[in-house]
């Protein structure tokens, strides 16, 4: 975005003490209109009260100025609303005494005029908006009819007075499309960062469900593992039980002493693979589910078994159950995954 131009900085001093866009707007407004009287209308004048040789009204202008770089200060200070009321009781006020010495006729009624409007205009406060408008209005019904009554008529005061309403009124227009610009612009900007944040949060829910899916079907397969392990633990105490009532218990023994060795061996095999553990819990079981989505809990504890490499009576071993069973799994498994024969099953499942 490109830097603000040295006058849009001017106008926006004060803008920070501001918190809604009207507000900002009336501090813009109120430094245009003072730093246009300071540069603009203030030496026209001063110009042509030395070509008409006009020195009494010079006299009122010195104050005005320092009024006028008072209220730039205090405006910009974030209290826009005191400052507009101030100036426009002030202003308004010294066009009595400019009127009256003044020995022609001059556009100053105009001035408590547009001074009323733009009071009702800018000002939030009802009973203030109502004062400067009346205050405003009765001082431009005095000062005109006091001129009309004893000042004789002036050709170039009114052609002054008309040409400051048409600086003010193209001041306005200025200011006005200035800020509709602006206005574009801040609202383009809420429109782009509603719609990034929106897509972030969005982008951020799914992550959240993408995580909170891994953690899911790790836990089930945390659960498979301990229901395994409960039931190789039922198994030997079923085991155990029989010995009891057994002739040849030594023999009995040694049968239940080689199928311990053998889940120990698998689970020895299963503790190589442990750092992959993780990774076939989350990663490979949301790849299995992509490619068959109807598979089971049973299909994918066997699935993860056959990818950590286990032989099919290791896993009978761990299961507590029987070879053919296993072997049952396996070919429906198979079937769901689209695959020929049974032996493609643990390649297909360790290139996933």
């Amino acid at each position: 975005m490109a830097k603000d131009s040295f006058f849009s900085k001017l106008l926006g001093k004060g803008t920070a003490h501001c918190n809604t866009d009207q507000e900002r707007r009336l501090v813009r407004t109120m430094n245009f209109i003072f730093y246009a009287l300071v540069l603009l209308i203030f030496p026209l004048v001063i110009i042509n009260n030395i070509l008409v040789k006009d020195y009494v009204e010079l006299m009122f202008l010195a104050p005005i100025i320092i009024i006028v770089i008072w209220l730039v200060k205090h405006n910009q200070k974030g209290y826009s609303q005191r400052a507009l009321i101030i100036s426009s009781l002030l202003f308004t006020s010294l066009l009595y005494p400019i009127v009256y010495v003044n020995d022609s006729q001059m556009g100053a009624p105009y001035v408590a005029l547009l001074v009323s409007f733009l009071g009702v205009v800018f000002i939030k406060n009802a009973l203030w908006r109502n004062v400067v408008f009346f205050y405003g209005f009765v001082t431009f019904v005095t000062t005109n009819t006091f001129q009309l009554l004893y000042r004789p008529f002036d050709l170039i005061e009114h052609l002054v007075s008309l040409f400051f309403v048409c600086i003010v009124f193209l001041i306005f227009r200025y200011v006005g499309k200035l800020q509709n610009t602006y206005e574009a612009q801040l609202e383009k900007q809420n429109i782009v960062i509603k719609e990034q944040s929106e897509a972030l949060l969005e982008s951020q829910k799914k992550a959240h469900e993408h995580e909170l899916q891994l953690k899911r079907k790790d836990m089930e397969a945390v659960v498979a593992n301990n229901l395994a392990q409960v039931q190789i633990k039922e198994n030997l105490i079923d085991k155990l039980r029989d010995i009891e009532s057994a002739e040849n218990s030594s023999l009995a023994i040694k049968k239940i002493i080689i199928e311990l060795k053998q889940q120990i061996d698998t689970q020895k095999k299963i503790n190589l693979h442990q750092e992959n553990i993780e990774e076939v819990n989350a990663q490979f079981v949301e790849k299995l589910h992509f490619h068959a989505p109807n598979i089971s809990k049973t299909e994918t504890e066997l699935s993860i078994f056959l990818r950590l490499g286990l032989s099919t009576k290791e896993i009978a071993s761990l299961k507590n159950t029987s070879s053919n069973t296993i072997n049952v799994t396996k070919t429906r498994l198979r079937n769901k995954l689209g695959l020929q024969t049974n032996a493609e099953i643990a390649s297909f499942l360790r290139s996933l």
